[in-house]
């Protein structure tokens, strides 16, 4: 069941799956390259002065988050410290002060009920290509670059989800 005090006015939208199912009717190869490599996340933040000069210049871009709200500082070092470098790198674009984020994860874990492997994680939903680019909050990032995009998601290895996978992205 599901509640919500304050339903969006815009998006909204809650993908619901049934993840054993659907790790059990994974193609073998795909599932197999998942639980080797796993899954590379990029998010790329805004800068919250670039975001207000833009506005002061009569520019108001909806970027999608800042950098400074998602790690809840304006300290670049502070921001660097709350990442694993294990597992996650951030690389500042000086022209415009923004971050793009990388982590990597691991697509599988234990079920809590069972030894079996289930797929966990946000592939599908985190993949650039679900942005719905007619909403107020993504339209400035239309026709850019998956990379470019607030988020996306690839295989754990770098590599871009082929056509080859789009079966197991978009049943």
């Amino acid at each position: 069941a599901f509640y919500a005090k304050l339903s969006a006015t815009v998006g909204g939208r809650t993908v619901v799956s049934d993840n054993v199912a659907i790790s059990r009717a994974l193609p073998t190869a795909f599932a197999e390259r998942l639980k080797r490599v796993g899954v590379q996340y990029h998010k790329r933040l805004a800068c919250k002065e670039a975001v207000a000069a833009a506005k002061a210049a009569g520019h108001a871009p909806a970027p999608y988050n800042t950098w400074q709200n998602a790690f809840q500082t304006d300290d670049r070092a502070k921001a660097l410290a709350a990442v694993d470098p294990t597992m996650d790198s951030l690389d500042w674009r000086e022209e415009d002060g923004s971050l793009s984020w990388t982590s990597l994860r691991p697509a599988f874990h234990r079920s809590a009920h069972s030894e079996e492997e289930v797929m966990m994680n946000q592939l599908y939903t985190l993949h650039a290509s679900m942005i719905d680019h007619s909403t107020d909050i993504y339209r400035d990032y239309a026709g850019l670059p998956h990379g470019d995009q607030p988020f996306h998601s690839r295989w754990g290895d770098g590599e871009e989800f082929r056509s080859v996978c789009a079966h197991c992205l978009h049943p």
